[in-house]
């Protein structure tokens, strides 16, 4: 059972892990809807129960793969969702038991990708990866052939088109049972 305190976060009456987390936040945290779209005016929480949500996806499903795609890699970098999630990445790893980071936050000096790896519940990896998409047009070369088990598409307004969605629909098949 849930309930919520002075603060207005939600929390389990039985001690188990729940991160800082509103009642709309928590809606997201709990969805596990194939798609979801997450929307509201800015400063309502919807990044922090996006990153939660991630987190938790991260640490729940066997070798995860994750993708955060965003219009420019500077700006989810300097001041956007990347940081934000590297951040919450330490709050994790501090109050959730059985998770820990193996390697990053960092970023590949080849290919410049950004990434962290995590040892999850089922004692796997997974892994969270942040790529740029500046142009729709771009979705097919980096995203056609390969597999996650989750997108977070930061943004989507900014540079996804229906072809584009579509293409990530796609790569949505690291497993069956995801």
């Amino acid at each position: 059972m849930i309930k919520v305190n002075e603060h207005g976060f939600v929390y389990f009456t039985d001690g188990r892990f729940l991160p800082p987390l509103n009642r709309k936040q928590y809606e997201i945290f709990e969805d596990y809807h194939r798609y979801t779209l997450v929307h509201g005016p800015r400063m309502s929480g919807k990044t922090f129960g996006i990153i939660h949500r991630v987190l938790r996806h991260a640490f729940d499903v066997d070798g995860a793969m994750i993708g955060i795609v965003c219009k420019t890699l500077k700006n989810a970098k300097s001041a956007g969702v990347w940081l934000l999630l590297c951040r919450m990445i330490k709050y994790w790893e501090k109050k959730c038991l059985g998770f820990k980071v193996i390697e990053g936050p960092k970023t590949t000096g080849d290919t410049k990708l950004s990434f962290v790896r995590i040892r999850n519940r089922n004692g796997a990896i997974s892994e969270i990866q942040c790529h740029s998409l500046e142009h729709a047009q771009e979705v097919e070369a980096k995203f056609k052939s390969s597999a996650y088990s989750m997108f977070w598409l930061s943004e989507l307004d900014q540079f996804c088109t229906e072809h584009a969605f579509d293409i990530f629909c796609d790569a949505l098949r690291m497993t069956p049972f995801i």
